[in-house]
């Protein structure tokens, strides 16, 4: 797009028009199922990966406090405990994941194989690549082999997207 302003000999004119940020996934070869692969926004992939290791991980309620994104653990005490009438546990508190499981009507988190079904990837790359598959605990589920991954990364990239390696991240479950 161009400046509706006039150009004068001699100055430099601008550049206005606006660069679209890049589109990123994340991926990681998940072997919860088989050889899958897993994409997600990178804020997605770190929120998952956060919650899973606070649930994985603590031991107490203060450590599960410290581990969690601030405004999820506001929003489960407040789901769990305040809705319930539950007195809230003390930081000292040994830390049961289990206590956090009612406070969704699914998995907590969300599993990111179920999301993919109204996920991150395009609906044409879902249709060519994804094969339907389903878990006896959580349900329905889209499943990307990982022998196409480097198809399906390569026409990510082709569509514009920035594709990161999120071997480092905990994405399974």
């Amino acid at each position: 797009m161009k400046s509706a302003r006039s150009h004068r000999p001699g100055s430099a004119q601008k550049r206005t028009e606006k660069r679209e940020a890049p589109k990123q996934l994340v991926y990681r070869i998940d072997a919860y199922i088989g050889e899958d692969v897993i994409y997600a926004t990178p804020e997605r992939a770190v929120f998952y990966s956060r919650v899973a290791h606070a649930l994985s991980d603590s031991k107490t309620w203060a450590e599960f406090r410290r581990a969690m994104p601030r405004k999820e653990y506001s929003r489960l005490l407040r789901e769990v405990f305040d809705e319930n009438d539950k007195p809230r546990p003390r930081g000292s508190d040994p830390f049961d994941a289990s206590e956090i499981s009612g406070a969704e009507e699914s998995d907590y988190p969300e599993w990111l194989m179920q999301e993919r079904l109204h996920g991150a990837l395009p609906e044409d790359v879902v249709e060519k690549y994804g094969k339907a598959g389903c878990s006896f605990v959580s349900g329905p589920c889209l499943i990307i082999d990982s022998s196409d991954l480097d198809e399906v990364n390569a026409e990510l990239e082709k569509r514009g997207y920035e594709l990161v390696d999120g071997s480092d991240l905990y994405l399974e479950g």
